[in-house]
């Protein structure tokens, strides 16, 4: 079920950048560590071998992110946005501490393939956790929420409850689940932060947003 939820969740966001031709309200950091966290957790499924749901899922999430983030640069890339700069700094270097201190653990352990995997799961979570807070401080400020499709996280939602899912019915296992724990918490994790971007695309959106016909909006 999470695979076909994933499947569809960024299509209306996609469509609607599209139909639009404007994607402001998009965060580009929440897009960016979307991205990172995609990959991390790609490479990571490959080094622990992980369950062949997840390795689909990650190919998948790493192409749609490209697709988002290329409409973002064509439709949104000359807007100036809300002005982020301090928070952007500190978020980014908190993002790279925790990178460099994954990679000398890596390091102090020998590089093993199981090593490496287990720094990339984990550092997936924690983009994943992080990649929502940008997004969540840009609608709070600007208050717009006309470029977003409550479709996209609403399925965020139910993937990241699925997905979990199939890691815990796949194997209850100790050494199992000890090697999905970072996956768990990139999914798991999330579900909070989806939440209340759902609510702030409710609370934010205009009666006309709320009335458009375009897809994402009437779900």
């Amino acid at each position: 079920m999470s695979v076909g939820v994933w499947v569809v969740a960024q299509l209306p966001q996609m469509i609607k950048n599209q139909t639009r031709r404007h994607a402001e309200d998009l965060s580009i950091h929440f897009l960016a560590l979307w991205l990172a966290g995609d990959m991390s957790n790609l490479a990571g499924c490959l080094l622990v071998d992980a369950a062949l749901t997840q390795t689909v899922l990650g190919v998948y999430f790493v192409l749609s992110d490209l697709i988002l983030l290329g409409q973002w640069w064509a439709f949104s890339g000359n807007a100036t946005g809300p002005q982020m700069s301090k928070v952007s700094k500190y978020f980014w270097m908190a993002v790279g501490i925790i990178a460099i201190m994954g990679l000398i653990m890596c390091v102090l352990s020998g590089l093993t393939l199981s090593a490496i995997g287990d720094f990339l799961g984990w550092i997936s979570g924690f983009i994943y956790l992080a990649s929502r807070v940008p997004q969540i401080y840009q609608t709070f400020v600007t208050k717009h929420v006309e470029d977003l499709s409550i479709v996209l996280f609403a399925c965020a939602v139910l993937g990241n409850s699925t997905y979990a899912a199939s890691i815990l019915t796949h194997s209850l296992n100790s050494e199992w689940l000890r090697k999905q724990a970072p996956f768990l918490l990139g999914s798991m994790g999330t579900l909070a932060f989806d939440a209340i971007l759902v609510y702030q695309i409710v609370a934010y959106g205009t009666p006309t947003a709320k009335a458009s016909p375009e897809i994402g909006d009437n779900h």
